[in-house]
């Protein structure tokens, strides 16, 4: 599979942050109209900002391929407009419980409840501050009880009028509890939106002195197919800093890129299309196919320099699982772990996604892309991109 990798050394950035809703934050969002949902799957994972949020649903009963992503909410308001939601069916009345697990502490969360209506008991509940329900409709088809919602008895059939909004100021962690006591549950989760975490901003140095690995630097750019090559990189305030990459694994699996040339190399490929913190410049391209017998091919980059940095950052290109098949023995999935090192110590990066919805979910300094059979194994787009920065001085990294 074809990895991606562009190092820029204490590149600043603009971000743009909505002041009025997460003053000193940035606003994140999982949008169903974007976001990948394998049909019938009960958890799923998705970079959120620089948090990542982990839905996982507990139920039985509940019909062939469903949870989906479906429109059937349509103008009912909410958080999700006139896009998908999450729609949860049963055949038989009991009880679901969806978990909401962000890897850090979020604000301001908002999202949807769709169709609570009937014999509907639906109860929010979080780690964190008490939620907040509201009715979309002046006629709500629930009565509000604290944090519970109950059903009036009727049937609104997807209107806005069983639409129930919810607010929670902070938490880690929210529980919502779906209860039905005859007939069976049909409901939708909206998109979620949340205040995150800003990405790091650079704070040590100046603009004009600021270092850029250029992948494309040298009289030839990097020696197609080498697995070790050392770049000179000019250092506006001293000495050049040496950085010396080299490759190791299962390098017999790297093959040809598709203009080619021996893997690794550098390409303009994706940088200029592809968001991160590429700027446009080229990137450096791996380009993995393992023998069919093989499970998984495992390749190491380790980029080492010659003094500490500070600000050390880059993007990561092209991170999916490259099928639509669920099941499919010749393709591969995805997986990058990103680690610094200061000393021989262990820096552990800040991960941030750039698209609301990313084909990938992330533990730790793991990033692990969407499995087999979801809409979002593509070559590039802004939800195969992470950005990937280090907040503390290093002087090598191991990808």
């Amino acid at each position: 599979m074809n990895k991606y990798i562009h190092i820029l050394i204490a590149w600043s950035f603009a971000v743009t942050v909505l002041s009025g809703q997460c003053p000193g934050t940035m606003t994140s969002l999982l949008d169903w109209d974007q976001a990948a949902w394998l049909d019938g799957s009960k958890k799923s994972g998705f970079g959120f900002g620089t948090n990542n949020l982990n839905i996982t649903i507990d139920g039985q009963y509940f019909f062939e391929g469903y949870p989906n992503q479906l429109d059937d909410f349509k103008g009912s308001g909410g958080l999700s407009h006139d896009g998908k939601s999450l729609v949860l069916t049963t055949k038989l009345a009991g009880s679901v419980e969806v978990t909401l697990g962000f890897t850090e502490e979020a604000e301001n969360i908002q999202f949807s409840l769709y169709d609570v209506d009937l014999t509907d008991q639906v109860e929010v509940l979080s780690d964190g501050s008490m939620a907040q329900l509201s009715a979309e409709s002046g006629n709500p088809a629930f009565t509000i009880m604290g944090s519970t919602a109950q059903g009036k008895g009727n049937s609104v059939d997807g209107t806005s009028e069983g639409t129930l909004n919810v607010e929670i100021a902070h938490a880690t962690t929210i529980t919502i509890l779906i209860k039905r006591s005859n007939g069976n549950i049909y409901l939708g989760l909206s998109d979620i939106q949340a205040c995150t975490a800003l990405p790091p901003a650079s704070k040590t140095c100046s603009e004009s002195d600021q270092l850029v690995l250029n992948w494309s630097d040298g009289a030839a750019g990097y020696p197609a197919g080498a697995l070790q090559h050392t770049y000179e990189v000019d250092n506006p305030t001293g000495n050049p800093i040496l950085a010396n990459v080299t490759f190791e694994g299962d390098t017999d699996h790297l093959t040809d890129t598709k203009t080619g040339s021996a893997s690794p190399d550098e390409t303009p490929r994706f940088s200029d299309t592809d968001g991160g913190l590429g700027n446009g410049s080229p990137s450096l391209k791996l380009r993995m196919d393992g023998p069919p017998d093989v499970s998984s091919s495992v390749i190491h980059t380790n980029v080492s320099f010659s003094e500490s940095l500070h600000d050390l950052r880059f993007s990561i290109y092209d991170l999916d699982n490259h099928t639509q098949t669920i099941i499919d023995s010749s393709d591969r999935r995805d997986q990058v772990t990103v680690m610094g090192y200061h000393f021989g110590n262990e820096v552990v990066p800040v991960i941030e996604a750039i698209s609301s919805s990313p084909a990938w979910s992330k533990e730790g300094a793991v990033i692990t892309a969407h499995p087999f059979g979801e809409f979002d194994s593509q070559d590039g787009g802004t939800k195969n991109t992470v950005n990937i920065y280090f907040t503390q001085p290093v002087d090598a990294i191991r990808i």
